[in-house]
């Protein structure tokens, strides 16, 4: 390995994939719970250090992503709480696949929510980690051949990713194949430096990410939620008196939805003159 700059992964990928093994492999050392079950183990961000031939490797491994089971907003508050457990950024994300199966179009999805969490600039950094390898060995096929015929969204992010690609075999006995798995990770990760100037990528840049996601809301649509919040906070803060008060435990939730009605309707009225006229014509009448 010629750089001896440190280097910082972020591990992102679907509960199954071998993303928490590919982190022990990184580090060399089983620090990361591993397990195939959608009842994710990684709940929150775990961040390990190794040292490898005097160059230090941070690994940050993520709460795995299962059939949608987590909402977006969850994920993506998940993520960010990763991405800070290295305050100066991530110098790559590294996507971990596996070839145990072709992809699906829940890979698909894992594509577009991954673009929408991370910006769409967030191939700049990418790195492509293949595991399970192992079975193709056993198949007699090659990545190459698996590869064939994937589907268009695949090849689009691995172009974007300038094809920085790498086959793990997180079981192999040979301690030099580990070696070489690893040193062809790094590699890529170097790539991924010298690419974009040394420039990691950082919370701000995720925080960038998520404002263009969701801008921010204006006039009436976002004074209503305003006033919907006050009214979920006073309700909580009412039930919270009363607990502490020993009161009886009646909810004021229909209070809250009829003051919330009123509140619609009134930014209904006032966007609508007319009603307002018609409501009075049929007054007078009566």
């Amino acid at each position: 390995m010629e750089s001896k700059k440190p280097l910082s992964l972020l591990l992102v990928g679907k509960i199954g994939t071998g993303k928490s093994s590919t982190g022990n492999s990184i580090i060399q050392r089983s620090s990361f719970v591993s397990k195939r079950s959608c009842k994710g183990v990684t709940v929150a961000g775990q961040l390990e250090t190794s040292n490898l031939d005097g160059r230090s490797i941070s690994v940050i491994d993520t709460p795995g992503m299962c059939d949608g089971t987590l909402p977006l907003d969850d994920l993506r508050n998940a993520f960010r709480v990763s991405l800070q457990l290295s305050p100066s950024g991530v110098s790559a994300i590294i996507l971990v696949l596996s070839v145990n199966t072709r992809i699906s179009d829940e890979e698909i999805q894992l594509f577009q929510e991954l673009g929408t969490i991370f910006g769409r600039d967030w191939a700049r950094w990418l790195v492509v980690v293949w595991t399970h390898v192992d079975q193709l060995t056993d198949d007699g096929t090659t990545l190459e051949e698996f590869l064939e015929g994937s589907p268009r969204q695949l090849l689009q992010l691995m172009t974007a990713a300038g094809g920085r690609s790498v086959a793990f075999d997180n079981r192999a006995a040979d301690s030099s194949v580990k070696l070489k798995q690893i040193s062809l990770l790094l590699a890529e990760a170097d790539k991924v430096l010298r690419n974009n100037d040394d420039e990691p990528y950082t919370s701000e840049m995720f925080d960038a990410a998520t404002l263009a996601a969701n801008p921010p809301l204006k006039g009436k649509k976002a004074r209503r939620l305003r006033q919907q919040e006050v009214m979920r906070k006073r309700h909580e803060q009412l039930q919270k008196e009363r607990s502490e008060a020993g009161s009886s435990a009646l909810s004021t939730l229909p209070l809250v939805g009829w003051l919330i009605s009123i509140f619609s309707s009134n930014d209904a009225s006032s966007s609508s003159p007319s009603s307002t006229l018609t409501s009075t014509a049929m007054a007078d009448s009566v």
